[in-house]
């Protein structure tokens, strides 16, 4: 086997959330402005946080936002997600409101984000 396909098969952040005790199914968030293409699909995990897999299936780069009201998490509440990226195994920072990033053509992001206080 490749390395890619190695550290695709053997990457723990993505075994994770597969293995999570609570065996709970992601719901499906469709992107406003290319439903037909881009999605999310948001599985909450045992331990509070979400396990967020950002999809493009079309041909050309497609706009993701993750609106956080989508997942029930107002901006009254005072809270925001630190987000974190399974496949770069790096932190992406905290974000309130929502989450942008562009997708290329048949490309995915696995994330895993923890629900903190903000200011």
């Amino acid at each position: 086997m490749t390395p890619a396909t190695k550290e695709t098969l053997t990457n723990k952040d993505v075994i994770a959330i597969n293995q999570d005790i609570e065996c709970r199914a992601p719901y499906c968030i469709k992107q406003w402005n290319n439903p037909e293409n881009v999605f999310s699909l948001v599985k909450p995990m045992s331990d509070g946080s979400y396990a967020i897999g950002m999809f493009n299936f079309g041909d050309r780069d497609g706009e993701m936002s993750l609106q956080f009201w989508d997942i029930g998490l107002t901006t009254a509440a005072g809270r925001g997600l630190d987000i974190y990226d399974c496949w770069e195994h790096k932190e992406l920072g905290t974000f309130t409101e929502r989450f942008c990033t562009t997708l290329p053509p048949h490309g995915c992001m696995v994330l895993r984000a923890k629900v903190v206080k903000v200011k």
